[in-house]
């Protein structure tokens, strides 16, 4: 994968969101703050926490990727992620926050729209404390991120 690739694939992001409950609708399992565990893009997957390393002679660059997902019950939410780039020791840390939409469908099952990334729109299934999403970007590039809930 080259840094274009990881760059088009990855855009930095912050922190997810706190998770909000009402006791009128109760829990939904869906509601929540969730850490990715793996991102499938165009077919290609790779495990969540991702890091990529690359030396070339005496200099050794590390870039760490991370994902979370918040959804609220106030149908709001964030889609982020995260970079932690090490040179020669040196470390520097980059996130932005995407901010979702959400509607949802039945207990446990919400559409996502996420407009600052690519305008990406994904259907998300929660069960117990793993969630699987699944969907297109604005250049049709298919997306399927798996997650399991934050302690």
């Amino acid at each position: 994968m080259t840094a274009r690739d990881t760059a088009r694939r990855f855009i930095p992001a912050a922190q997810a969101l706190t998770l909000v409950t009402t006791a009128a609708c109760g829990s939904d399992p869906a509601i929540g703050n969730w850490v990715g565990t793996s991102w499938t893009y165009e077919g290609d997957t790779i495990a969540l926490p991702y890091t990529y390393t690359y030396t070339y002679g005496s200099y050794t660059y590390t870039s760490e990727i991370t994902h979370k997902l918040s959804i609220t019950e106030e149908f709001t939410g964030s889609f982020d992620l995260s970079f932690t780039h090490t040179a020669n020791g040196a470390s520097e840390s980059s996130s932005d926050t995407n901010s979702l939409t959400a509607i949802k469908i039945a207990k446990g099952q919400w559409d996502l729209s996420i407009p600052s990334y690519y305008t990406l729109e994904l259907t998300c299934i929660a069960t117990g404390d793993t969630m699987n999403c699944t969907g297109i970007d604005e250049d049709d590039a298919s997306y399927d991120l798996d997650y399991v809930r934050e302690l």
